[in-house]
């Protein structure tokens, strides 16, 4: 399994980086992605 962090964009990196960690500190694995808020990429529907 792996947890994905989805922001609105690259910005909020700092306010998600936390979860992160604590992910890493459990050995979870995950990746984040940062998608535009006002412009929902095709990629979007891939991560509902």
């Amino acid at each position: 399994m792996t947890v994905r962090i989805i922001m609105g964009s690259k910005a909020d990196w700092p306010t998600m980086q936390p979860a992160a960690e604590r992910l890493d500190i459990f050995a979870i694995d995950f990746e984040s992605i940062g998608v535009s808020a006002a412009r929902p990429p095709p990629l979007v529907p891939v991560y509902y």
